[in-house]
């Protein structure tokens, strides 16, 4: 039983008022992926290493490259949320599942020096005592942290006192329990500014309890007091707190000093924030004065005492302006030239000093892509936004690199990481995935190549196509890259073009032969894709122009669809991309049956232009407008009572009655069972019929009986119209007929009488709606042929006419047809054409239904797609003979080796095949708005060593 059909089950049972039960799919119950797996493999073309040296050689690891920073077509093993191995080449995973991750490249997580997003609020309890750790909320949203690859980061004080607080190393992981501190007391922070410290309130010990007789101690001032008492004072208080000792006093500066106390002998680092070139040099005395060790933050004029940090050792952190779209500005005018400018860390990074780049959290690898531009190496670049900062806060043995032992803290990023169109597309903290771009909503798709061919005939080298929303928006040498963008970089070898076209298939209506008129529109309930239509999505067609496979000379409706749509989407691409028609007969018959379909159809047209244009006009007020009728309104007549007889019954006669009958063939499964309670009134009939489905359900009926034949159309609305009952009065009170629905479902019934008795039908009142006043002078529309509609599209050229014949003849009279009336045909399959290719015009379009027809001509042989296109004409291929949608890529690399030329069977498969159907304005060629079908080779498409590796229909990728 063919699909249709099986859709028309369906349809049978909605024409018949039914409520039936939809036939969901039920979700499949949740599997355990690998991105949830404890144990797994990642693969990528690059693996950034980022740590000092190489990569030992042990547990199977293999020595990456100083200079560049990666290991190629490289591998990790994850295991427990740790990375266990490193390795190159080829990998045999065994049972362990892998993620590939293509072209993209994996680097350490990145580490900030300030997240600014967790920062303590509350100056009045700064200092030493202060624990930035305690305003971490480890429930906090991290997406944005993710989203540009930040696993990891420092939290820190606000710049008010001189000492401020201390602060905390954190890890932002998917689940709450992972998402803590990594390191309680990272740094206590000192600020050599000129705005810290000034106005801090002094220390004052309230003795408790207090009261009249107990007087209050003298306060203690908080220095420094001047910038030039920044490091007297430092000296002091660190010399104090090494000195002090828990005693009877519990004021806040003996608080202060053992907090201070505490931090000196954990032999974690002051964070000294300087900007300017003095501060610093002082910032280098107090290190040198106190012993401690110390890194520098801020650091603006740095790189002019590079020197003086060089010798002292001390690390720098260079906050660089990364925000491209509000660039940082400062109150330090004689600073500001230097403010978060990269030229400084790179200056730095070449006087031996060892740099560690801050600036906003959300975009640290531009930050390494500034640097570069200044100056600094890309690897020194990279470590500087991970290993660096992981070994400055401690972490160095934990976090920050790629090597075994290492937690797994990584991130994906499509391509070159300091590219300014790279962006990161997956991470993953402590081995589990936290973020996934893939989750985005109206994620873009770049497609690079070493060779694009968008089907026009245009070859761009080294070049990308940009697809949003299942659509072109950019093919050329480089195009915009949205953040968060997917990437897909398929080599320098590789080309690209349009997903290839089946021009005249039949994916998803395999094996059906029901006969259908122009009226019907299928694609509507088109929802279903078979095996036969995945095999042709993963050997490169992506669009097929599908329709019964049975024609008449009023034609059928040709729908375009996509071959993958898993995503839900609609796979309809063009409800009515042609109206294919079969012409028969001689050649005389052809040419009049033809003629005779154009002028109905080319009549119907004219009406509706004539309306179209007068109610145009009539709209602009250029039709005087005439004066309104009033008709009096028309009176209902009314209902003719049954004849009764003596008894006061009801006359009885040969079709009143009740009638228990069954519905069955055609497009059902099993015979229902149907009620029709009818009544008749002289030849009128009236009555009801019940839903085979529910009984509870009923349709009115109307119709007439006569000579015993009854015809009754039952009230239920369909795309198809409504159904209609025939049936003939047979002995003993039997009725036996068809239900039909227009011409598309046709199902046999059989009913006998079991109640003679006239049921009581109540007449009900008129349904007409009331006549609503229509202005002056407006035009009255025609009727509108359902039959006919498509056919507009055919006159207007906005829809393609494919047209089938089987002799040369029908050829000849279908071309003469064509050309009286100025219309472009699509003649379906070539064998017919062959023997007179002489005598038709050049420039015909012809959908070659197999490419390796030969020709036999004076002991030569011939074959027929490279005769067509020497003789001028346009090319398309479809699948509608003997070989599958799935071998078009076959056997036109075969057409290809026997003489067509290799341009002219690209452009056949795709911009050709979309235009000689109307439909290149949507897919066919790589140019904007069509819809984004793209597919990868590894070299020349038509080649035979070629191989297709990637396919991508509306933008998702064919797995």
């Amino acid at each position: 039983m063919g699909r249709m059909k099986t859709l028309g089950v369906l349809v049978a049972l909605v024409c018949l008022a039914m409520q039936t039960a939809p036939m969901v799919a039920s979700p499949s119950a949740g599997v355990r992926g690998p991105d949830d797996a404890t144990t797994y493999y990642l693969k990528a073309r690059r693996i950034y290493l980022l740590h000092e040296g190489t990569v030992e050689r042990k547990d199977g690891a293999q020595p990456g490259n100083p200079e560049k920073g990666y290991v190629e077509n490289g591998w990790l093993l994850v295991r427990d949320g740790r990375i266990a191995k490193v390795g190159t080449g080829p990998l045999d995973p065994g049972l362990i599942p892998v993620i590939d991750l293509g072209e993209a490249s994996i680097l350490p997580g990145l580490v900030s020096m300030d997240l600014d997003a967790f920062k303590g609020r509350d100056p009045k309890k700064l200092g030493p005592r202060y624990l930035a750790r305690d305003k971490f909320n480890p429930y906090a949203d991290f997406r944005s942290e993710w989203r540009h690859g930040v696993t990891a980061g420092r939290i820190g004080v606000p710049e008010v006192r001189f000492v401020g607080g201390v602060g905390a190393v954190v890890r932002m992981a998917a689940e709450p329990a992972e998402s803590r501190v990594l390191v309680g007391r990272s740094d206590l922070s000192v600020f050599f500014t000129a705005k810290a410290g000034r106005g801090e309130p002094p220390f004052v010990d309230i003795p408790f309890p207090s009261s009249n007789d107990v007087p209050y101690p003298p306060s203690t001032p908080r220095r420094p007091k001047t910038r030039m008492g920044r490091i007297v004072a430092l000296k002091r208080v660190i010399a104090k707190a090494r000195a002090v000792e828990p005693g009877p006093s519990t004021g806040e500066e003996m608080r202060q000093l053992l907090a201070l106390k505490a931090f000196l002998e954990s032999g974690r680092p002051l964070r000294f924030v300087a900007h300017r070139a003095e501060d610093i040099l002082q910032v280098i005395d107090a290190v040198r004065a106190t012993g401690v060790k110390a890194y520098i933050a801020g650091a603006e004029e740095a790189h002019l005492v590079a020197d003086a940090l060089a010798a002292a050792k001390i690390p720098v952190v260079v906050d660089v302006d990364n925000d491209l779209f509000q660039p940082e500005r400062t109150s330090y005018d004689p600073v500001k030239p230097w403010r978060g400018d990269a030229k400084a860390a790179a200056a730095l990074e070449a006087r031996g000093v060892k740099v560690v780049l801050g600036g906003r959290v959300d975009d640290l690898l531009l930050s390494a892509a500034e640097a570069v531009g200044a100056g600094m190496p890309p690897v020194a670049a990279l470590k500087a936004v991970t290993s660096r900062p992981a070994r400055l806060l401690g972490l160095g043995a934990r976090i920050g690199s790629i090597a075994p032992g290492q937690d797994a803290d990584l991130i994906a990023v499509n391509g070159d990481p300091l590219s300014s169109r790279s962006h990161v597309q997956k991470v993953w903290v402590r081995g589990r995935q936290a973020w996934d771009i893939d989750g985005e909503v109206d994620r873009a798709l770049v497609v690079r190549a070493g060779l694009i061919l968008d089907g026009t005939g245009r070859m761009i080298e080294n070049g990308e196509v940009l697809i949003e929303k299942g659509r072109v928006v950019a093919c050329g040498r480089a195009v915009p890259i949205p953040a968060g963008a997917r990437v897909v970089d398929a080599g320098p070898d590789a080309v690209v073009t349009p997903g290839f076209i089946d021009a005249f298939g039949s994916v998803g209506l395999e094996g059906d032969s029901t006969v259908v008129g122009p009226d019907v529109d299928y694609s509507s309930v088109f929802r279903t894709t078979t095996p036969a239509a995945r095999r042709a999505a993963v050997n490169g067609v992506t669009t097929a122009v599908v329709g019964p496979s049975r024609a008449s000379l009023q034609g059928v409706r040709m729908i375009a669809v996509k071959t993958s749509f898993e995503d839900g989407s609609d796979p309809v691409t063009d409800a009515l991309a042609a109206v294919a028609i079969q012409v028969g007969g001689t050649r005389s018959q052809a040419a009049k049956s033809l003629d005779g379909q154009l002028k109905r159809a080319k009549s119907y047209d004219d009406k509706w232009k004539a309306y179209e244009a007068a109610l145009e006009k009539w709209k602009k007020g250029e039709v005087a407008p005439k004066p309104a009728i009033k008709k009096p309104a028309a009176q209902q007549p009314a209902a003719k009572k049954p004849a009764k007889n003596a008894k006061g019954k009801e006359s009885q006669d040969a079709l009143s009655g009740t009638w228990q009958g069954t519905l069955k063939g055609g497009p059902l499964p099993e015979p229902l069972p149907v009620v029709l309670k009818v009544r008749l009134d002289g030849t009128k009939v009236s009555g009801t019929v019940t839903n085979p489905v529910d009984s509870d359900v009923e349709a009115d009926v109307t119709g007439t009986f006569e000579k015993g034949s009854l015809h009754l159309d039952i009230d239920v609305e369909t795309p198809f119209g409504k159904p209609t009952l025939d049936a003939k009065l047979g002995p003993a009170d039997h009725l036996k007929g068809t239900v039909k629905i227009g011409s598309f479902v046709s199902m046999d019934y059989e009913a006998k009488r079991t109640a003679k008795v006239a049921p009581k039908i109540t007449v009900k009142a008129s349904t007409a709606p009331t006549p609503v006043a229509v202005a002056p002078g407006k035009p009255k529309a025609p009727k509108k042929d359902e039959k006919l509609e498509p056919w507009r599209g055919v006159l207007a050229g906005s829809v393609g006419l494919v047209i089938r014949v089987s002799t040369p003849g029908q050829v000849l009279a279908v071309a003469d047809v064509m050309k009286r009336y100025g219309l472009e045909f699509v003649l379906e399959g070539a064998k017919p054409l062959l023997p007179i290719l002489d005598r038709v015009p050049e420039g015909l379009a012809v959908i070659h239904d197999n490419a390796l027809v030969e020709l036999q001509k004076k002991g030569r042989r011939t074959f027929v797609a490279a005769l067509l296109e020497r003789e001028g004409h346009r090319l398309a291929f479809g699948s509608r003979g003997t070989w599958r949608a799935s071998e078009l890529l076959r056997l036109v690399r075969g057409a290809v080796r026997a003489g067509l030329g290799p341009e002219t069977a690209l452009r056949a498969l795709t911009y050709d095949a979309a235009r000689i159907l109307r439909m290149e304005d949507k897919v066919g060629s790589l140019q904007k708005g069509r819809d984004g079908d793209v597919l990868v080779f590894s070299g020349d498409p038509l080649d035979a060593r070629s191989r297709l590796l990637r396919v991508f229909v509306r933008g998702r990728e064919v797995k």
